[in-house]
């Protein structure tokens, strides 16, 4: 299940605002004057609010895991659906099983959750430095979490060969951790 273009364009929205920090308010990027502002002949970076990258990393964990939730959803609906699991007389027990597929996603500890969102309120600089240092770690440790889960990837499989869809299940998860790790190792740098 991909992103929504609503989506892409409402996070694009947020991204694209600067925070003004002698007025400590948000205004568009588009309606500024370039980035970099010259004092003695230098330029100077811009000043970005510290959490507005863990703002986008926030909504990355989230929509992975509302992927991986929705998808759990519809390869069960597909499943129960096809003709042949319905006339099969084990259809009841199907139906059990299909209902105990979310207990196959890995109870993630809510560590990275709290890294993001303490980062949200930290300001640019060594808070938010040390809190993408921690970020990187609960990724690591999520990651090995789910690596250790192989069931969401034979699902992946099993949709692919059986039911013949490329559903995102184990990937939807793995592809946000990569990405998080990423950005949160470069801000941790």
């Amino acid at each position: 299940m991909a992103r929504s273009t609503a989506t892409d364009q409402w996070v694009t929205r947020i991204l694209d605002h600067r925070f003004d920090a002698s007025a400590g308010t948000a205004r568009s990027g588009a309606a500024e004057q370039p980035d970099a502002a010259v004092a003695g002949g230098r330029e100077s970076p811009p000043v970005i609010a510290g959490g507005l990258q863990f703002r986008k990393l926030m909504l990355l964990w989230r929509g992975a895991q509302s992927e991986l939730a929705a998808n759990m959803g519809d390869l069960g609906r597909m499943v129960l659906a096809r003709p042949d699991v319905q006339a099969d007389p084990r259809f009841p027990e199907v139906q059990k099983a299909v209902a105990r597929l979310p207990d196959l996603i890995p109870i993630f500890s809510e560590e990275l959750e709290d890294v993001l969102d303490r980062g949200l309120n930290a300001g640019p600089g060594a808070e938010g430095t040390g809190l993408a240092a921690e970020g990187v770690e609960a990724v690591d440790a999520y990651r090995q979490q789910l690596d250790g889960s192989p069931e969401l990837a034979a699902l992946e499989k099993l949709a692919a060969d059986d039911l013949g869809v490329g559903i995102r299940l184990h990937r939807a998860l793995d592809d946000a951790l990569r990405e998080l790790r990423v950005e949160l190792a470069r801000q941790a740098a």
